[in-house]
């Protein structure tokens, strides 16, 4: 009977495992305007080359640059801003998961580029190609901003 239960318990499990292969687990942190240090769970496509940390006056945040050119990006943003800058004019805004709005399109060089904008963040990415577009949508979609939900595993 033990051996039915962990069978069963291992096979309800061991899809969930490879929910994330694609994928590495990291944490952003960042101070709001009150002085409260949160850090949320983010998922980031796997195969990233350089880690640029971003704080200046307006947006605090981390992008991700991988070989083929493309950039994912979470920032926290006090204002009004956009790291990636696009004609909102020229694209129709849609309802966010996460609350908020995103824009997406393909730019000149058929690249897919994508910002959700739930308040107070911009997470988004640039320049990716067709076949990791759909990883790149899962990870703006992943993120939570303003839950505090990232635990270390130990």
């Amino acid at each position: 009977m033990k051996r039915i239960a962990f069978v069963i318990i291992a096979l309800a499990t061991l899809p969930s495992c490879f929910l994330f292969r694609d994928y590495k687990r990291r944490p952003f942190s960042y101070t709001d305007t009150s002085g409260n240090t949160t850090t949320v769970a983010a998922i980031v496509p796997k195969g990233f080359k350089r880690q640029e940390a971003i704080n200046d006056s307006i947006n605090q945040g981390v992008v991700y640059h991988y070989l083929s050119g493309a950039e994912f990006y979470i920032l926290y943003t006090t204002r009004d801003s956009n790291y990636y800058t696009f004609d909102t004019s020229l694209h129709i805004p849609q309802p966010h998961i996460q609350g908020g709005i995103f824009y997406k399109g393909i730019d000149s060089t058929e690249r897919w580029w994508r910002e959700a904008q739930p308040p107070s963040f911009r997470i988004g990415y640039r320049n990716v190609n067709s076949e990791s577009e759909v990883l790149f949508d899962s990870a703006v979609n992943y993120l939570k901003p303003g839950v505090s939900s990232y635990r270390r595993r130990k």
